[in-house]
């Protein structure tokens, strides 16, 4: 990706431009905060993820923190694999994300019986579905991918680029014009409605709305197999690395 070159204060500037009014300076930057956490949180973006430093597996053990400084940054996973780095070429096995896992005290489990993990947030730490078994000379560790926390817009980074791809600029800048009609009380803002059960958006809020499905359909990747996971070595099953899909 194109390193992003449009800044915070392009979308106030561009805005004020086209709104012809704008609110103060504090809620413009609170506007342009809760644009950018809206469009960040909504999907696991390519350019929102980081690889997780590895995790090496301890005999016994269930329970592991996020490796390096992992942790400050983390938001939420995208996926996790468990790899046989003793043996070569390094045999990979994907696991599935649960909600939440129990505690496993009398049974283990190695590379080809562990297949769940959660994260278990008032600990801070991934827990597996058991307890690992790593036997002398092996060596299992954990990689994969995870979201990281947007960055917030403050004053003191109004002139840095977004962490977002130029050519998806036009949306956090329809979604910012529309937060500056809302917080100037303006009717052209819109509002959302239910209508025989389905949501309906009216002005700006619409034009941010459908900008926004469009950015989503566009890189949306869950609508294929997203990885496959090669059962006994010749056979692929495909496996949804992010729940919910946001089309289908």
């Amino acid at each position: 990706m194109a390193a992003p070159t449009y800044t915070p204060n392009d979308a106030i500037n561009l805005a004020t431009a086209l709104n012809h009014k704008a609110p103060s300076q504090t809620m413009q930057i609170y506007a342009c905060d809760l644009m950018y956490s809206r469009i960040w949180t909504k999907f696991p973006w390519n350019w929102t993820k980081q690889a997780l430093t590895d995790i090496t597996l301890v005999d016994g053990t269930q329970d592991y923190s996020l490796g390096g400084s992992d942790l400050t940054s983390f938001y939420r996973f995208v996926n996790i694999e468990i790899k046989d780095t003793s043996q070569t070429p390094t045999p990979r096995r994907f696991l599935t994300q649960k909600n939440h896992l129990s505690v496993e005290t009398v049974t283990k489990g190695g590379l080809d019986s562990i297949r769940f993990y959660s994260w278990e947030s008032t600990i801070n730490k991934i827990r597996l579905d058991y307890a690992a078994a790593v036997p002398s000379a092996t060596v299992l560790k954990l990689e994969g991918e995870f979201q990281i926390m947007p960055t917030k817009i403050t004053v003191s980074n109004l002139g840095t680029a977004l962490v977002l791809p130029d050519h998806y600029f036009n949306v956090f800048l329809e979604g910012v014009r529309w937060k500056f009609y809302e917080l100037t009380d303006d009717s052209r803002a819109g509002v959302v409605q239910v209508v025989q059960g389905r949501q309906v958006y009216t002005g700006q809020l619409a034009v941010f709305m459908d900008a926004f499905t469009d950015m989503t359909k566009a890189e949306d990747f869950s609508d294929g197999e997203d990885t496959v996971y090669p059962a006994g070595g010749t056979l692929g099953q495909g496996k949804d690395v992010f729940w919910p899909r946001v089309f289908g």
